[in-house]
């Protein structure tokens, strides 16, 4: 590619695609659709471009004899004549009565060869491209065999993408990658996604190489047949009158958490797995970003509405879709993903489309109802909670658990810190994206997000009064204050989290000098502990707290990457998804 004047020829028309295309037809069980006959009608959904160079139209056509099955086709019509086709059969209306999985033979046909057949189990809620393979789409004619290979310096300093550190992924690793995609693919993630030890992060591995390599095409690959995957999960809740991902404005009080007006029908029939908002994997963003398709588009906008409806309304403000930490639905990882979710939904979603209003106003108050909470000390109520006060010294926004429920150790009550680490690091990272906010709403998202800095900022102190120390940054749970009854009362500062939490682990090491080992347990920190462990869940927060400027955080970042198990970060080349550093 190279810089030049723009072209002054025509856009690529749908009568130009009408006198391109032989005849392609996509059969779902007894039901054939003919592209051909879509064309130029109202079957077509939407022009997505239109140039001269290519242009781009999906359509739609509903299946005979079911009420929820569509068959949609993304066609691109390239200059020069050459047409790439994208299909897929959907099982996911939103008020439609009687959702379940259909098991229907599917097959696409172009230019009279059939071109793929799988008898597929369209599970209900879910959205299956007819494709198999490491080929994403099919071509009229031969494959043009071009993988795309972005500039991962270019995308890191757009900062779209987290600044990954470690650029040399092994061949072996690279090999290992899933590079492929077949029906009903969930992905590399579990089935049971909500399973402990599952670590989501801002991107996923197999992303956050493509970004490190530079468009490796294994890396290329895995981002796709991931990306794809999100259709085989059953979140998906599209419009039946829109044909659009439903509105939040115009269904505040649609709930599958506690159902209300309208009321949302239960699917029924065996699903691919159990989503987990709370280790909900970045699936569809990096995909959108690099291949503009918009399948991946929707995908991101299907998992932020379902992250709506998994709440009830009295939490998320009923149409606001706030994702408080203190949400019932979500828990305090929970509440970081589904921001992280919003926060690329919002990023890359075109002013003009139907739901970017919502959007816009989801971010907007669940910035500022933070913002209320944390910063300014508002009292929160609901019909769960009255008068509960949340602001405190320490940056802990909400409490995942009491690990101390049974007071064992003394009165204090303890949190996992990385929990609230996942949180952090997405509101740093989506301040990077440069939202289409107002600026009253920029300016709650800064004060918030310097707000959740001081957790990490603080857990690497330098073990001076009113500091932890930074050898133990990767403890799993820590005092935050003293209980009574289901309430807090804060400590004032780092420093007497760590005084109490030296009174529970009398054996451990407290020298602070600088340039000592990092700790976990009672021993050294392992690669492992540094890179995916409880150490590198906090890397990224700390890494957006000194980009920043955040108050301390520069010196904090200094304490533990100039500790002697920063010797081990090299290890973040295979696993990359917490390997961040400040720009």
């Amino acid at each position: 590619m190279s810089a030049g004047a723009p072209s002054t020829a025509p856009a690529l028309t749908e009568a130009d695609l009408s006198a391109a295309l032989p005849v392609v037809s996509v059969t779902v069980g007894s039901h054939t659709t003919t592209l051909n006959n879509l064309v130029g009608t109202a079957a077509r959904h939407r022009t997505v471009c239109s140039g001269p160079v290519m242009s781009n139209w999906i359509y739609r056509e509903a299946v005979a004899g079911s009420s929820h099955l569509v068959v949609w086709i993304d066609v691109r019509l390239y200059k020069g004549g050459a047409i790439e086709i994208f299909p897929w059969v959907e099982n996911g209306y939103f008020l439609v009565a009687g959702p379940t999985n259909a098991v229907r033979t599917c097959s696409v046909t172009i230019a009279g060869t059939q071109r793929f057949s799988q008898s597929i189990d369209i599970k209900h809620h879910t959205r299956v491209p007819l494709i198999a393979g490491s080929s994403f789409s099919y071509w009229v004619g031969a494959d043009t065999q071009i993988t795309p290979k972005h500039d991962g310096a270019y995308l890191r300093a757009t900062k779209l993408v987290p600044n990954y550190g470690w650029h040399s992924p092994s061949a072996a690793t690279l090999n290992a990658l899933t590079t492929s995609y077949t029906p009903n693919f969930i992905g590399n993630v579990d089935a049971a996604m909500g399973n402990a030890g599952t670590r989501p992060g801002l991107l996923e591995h197999w992303q956050a190489f493509y970004v490190t390599t530079g468009g490796d095409p294994r890396a290329y690959r895995a981002t796709i047949a991931n990306g794809l995957a999100s259709g085989s999960w059953s979140i998906h809740f599209r419009d039946e009158g829109t044909n659009e991902p439903f509105k939040f404005s115009t269904y505040p009080r649609a709930s599958l958490g506690a159902q209300e007006t309208p009321v949302v029908p239960a699917g029924s029939g065996p699903t691919n797995g159990n989503y987990a908002v709370t280790h909900h994997p970045c699936f569809a963003y990096l995909p959108f970003l690099i291949t503009a398709r918009w399948f991946f588009l929707e995908e991101l906008l299907f998992q932020n509405s379902y992250h709506y409806l998994l709440s009830d309304t009295i939490r998320r403000r009923q149409g606001s879709g706030i994702f408080f930490c203190w949400n019932g639905a979500y828990t305090t990882r929970g509440s970081g993903w589904a921001l992280r979710t919003c926060a690329q939904t919002l990023a890359l979603l075109p002013t003009s489309h139907p739901c970017h209003a919502d959007v816009v106003n989801q971010w907007e108050q669940n910035v500022t109802k933070w913002r209320d909470h944390l910063v300014n000390g508002e009292p929160y109520s609901d019909q769960y909670t009255t008068n509960r006060v949340w602001s405190n010294a320490l940056g802990i926004p909400g409490q995942y658990t009491d690990y101390n429920a049974d007071n064992s150790r003394g009165s204090a009550y303890w949190t996992g810190p990385w929990q609230e680490a996942f949180v952090v690091q997405a509101v740093g990272y989506a301040w990077d994206l440069g939202l289409p906010i107002s600026s009253g709403a920029r300016t709650a998202h800064q004060q918030v997000r310097d707000y959740l800095y001081k957790i990490v900022v603080g857990l690497a102190g330098d073990g001076a009064a009113g500091g932890f120390n930074y050898r133990h940054f990767g403890v799993y749970d820590a005092p935050i204050g003293t209980k009574s009854g289901g309430s807090v009362t804060y400590y004032p500062n780092w420093g007497a989290a760590y005084a109490e939490w030296l009174a529970q682990n009398p054996s451990a090491d407290r020298a602070t000098a600088a340039g000592l080992s990092l700790k976990y347990g009672s021993g050294d920190a392992t690669a492992f502990d540094l890179t995916e462990g409880f150490i590198g869940q906090k890397i990224p927060a700390l890494a957006y707290a000194a980009e920043h400027g955040a108050s301390g955080a520069a010196a904090a970042w200094a304490r533990i990457t100039g500790s002697t198990t920063w010797a081990l970060a090299g290890a973040y080349s295979d696993v990359p998804k917490f390997g961040v550093i400040p720009r």
